[in-house]
């Protein structure tokens, strides 16, 4: 029998608060995460873009909005913002 509880996600996991403009000056120094390819890699970008941003740190879990299905997820192990 298994040592681990379980829990539903929500009592873990949170969405990140706070979504910025692509034209906020604050976000301007930072490349956009462009896609998250089926093995977890992460794809940056400096190409505009007209969606809101989110800033992503160490150890967040990122889901693509689009291939999450089929396996376009990944812990971001990059640097803070």
């Amino acid at each position: 029998m298994s040592q681990w509880k379980k829990v539903r996600i929500g009592d873990f996991l949170v969405e990140r608060e706070g979504r910025y403009k692509p034209d906020d000056i604050f976000i301007a120094k930072y490349q956009r995460l462009d896609k998250i390819d089926f093995s977890g890699a992460i794809h940056l970008s400096n190409k505009p873009t007209k969606t809101d941003m989110i800033l992503v740190y160490p150890g967040d879990l990122v889901l693509s909005g689009i291939n999450v299905s089929k396996g376009a997820i990944t812990v971001y192990q990059g640097k803070e913002p």
